[in-house]
């Protein structure tokens, strides 16, 4: 560890909450199309940090942090051995490790948190009258005329806007997005949906 992941390390300590842990830590540096910036950011010395929970972004020469926690972030993957991109709300981040396995890790650890959310949703956040409430919703819509895609659309925008703005937590919203499309697929089959005319 050099440095500035030390020093990295140390600072980041006042930004984690209690019980997260650090599983990694490399330099960074943030691709951007401009060369100028590029060079300027290549120069910063920056260091990205993996928790059970987040990505940190740490500017050890100034003391910036800044977070991009998993319930904020649509998309994480791994590109090659060495680059991960970041989908977030209005952008997309891509960044380049000085490890050549951090990326891979951070996209595992997402991946972990992500199933995480399927599990809490399903196991202890679901309310209980959830898919009862999902499937008044879909006949209505269905005995509206919408087509199926139309319904299939029209619900998981609903399902996901309502549980999003109650936790901020996309992977959970996701989750109960995926409980509310195995209700669509008992009423297509109890419906005989699937034999519609295209």
């Amino acid at each position: 560890m050099g440095w500035a992941d030390r020093r990295a390390e140390k600072f980041l300590q006042g930004h984690l909450a209690y019980d997260e842990r650090v599983i990694g830590m490399t330099s960074c540096t943030p691709l951007v199309e401009s060369q100028f910036e590029q060079a300027a950011l290549a120069r910063a010395g920056m260091v990205v940090a993996l928790t059970d929970r987040a990505i940190y972004l740490v500017a050890p020469k100034t003391n910036d942090v800044v977070p991009f926690p998993f319930p904020g972030l649509w998309d994480v993957r791994a590109i090659g051995l060495s680059r991960l991109r970041l989908e977030l709300d209005d952008r997309v981040v891509l960044w380049e490790f000085r490890s050549m396995e951090l990326a891979g890790q951070v996209e595992r650890a997402y991946a972990k948190y992500c199933k995480l959310a399927d599990d809490m949703w399903t196991s202890h956040n679901e309310p209980s009258d959830f898919l009862d409430l999902v499937e008044a919703d879909y006949r209505q819509l269905l005995i509206s005329g919408r087509s199926v895609e139309e319904v299939a659309a029209l619900q998981a925008r609903n399902v996901f806007r309502q549980v999003f703005d109650q936790g901020k937590n996309i992977p959970t919203a996701r989750a109960a997005v995926r409980r509310a499309e195995t209700v669509l697929d008992r009423l297509k089959k109890e419906l005989d949906l699937d034999s519609e005319p295209a």
